[in-house]
């Protein structure tokens, strides 16, 4: 079973293309990309997947178990299926995910 996982990216320029395939070839997992705008919001919800997330652009604030989570470019979060979670996007945002 998965449990929540937020990992910080470490450098100070976002992540190559090649970072970001190397993060999910690790995982074995296929993925897909996707964009939001700024103020973009998803309501508490959850998922029958676990779920991983990688933000290639922008900035998102995450709120899961009442604790806010600001990630942004480079980072990446691991949520488990059936996690309760909110998401605002902060700035304009681009993310790659995969399921589990």
């Amino acid at each position: 079973m998965a449990s929540l996982e937020i990992i910080k990216w470490k450098n100070k320029s976002p992540p190559a293309i090649e970072d970001i395939e190397e993060m999910f070839s690790k995982r074995s997992l296929s993925n897909y990309s996707f964009s939001n705008s700024a103020r973009d919001f998803y309501s508490a919800h959850s998922h029958s997947y676990n779920k991983f997330l990688v933000i290639t652009k922008g900035k998102m604030r995450w709120r899961i178990d009442s604790k806010a989570h600001e990630l942004s470019a480079g980072d990446s979060i691991v949520l488990p299926r059936g996690m309760q979670h909110e998401v605002e996007c902060l700035t304009d945002c681009r993310c790659r995910e995969g399921h589990f």
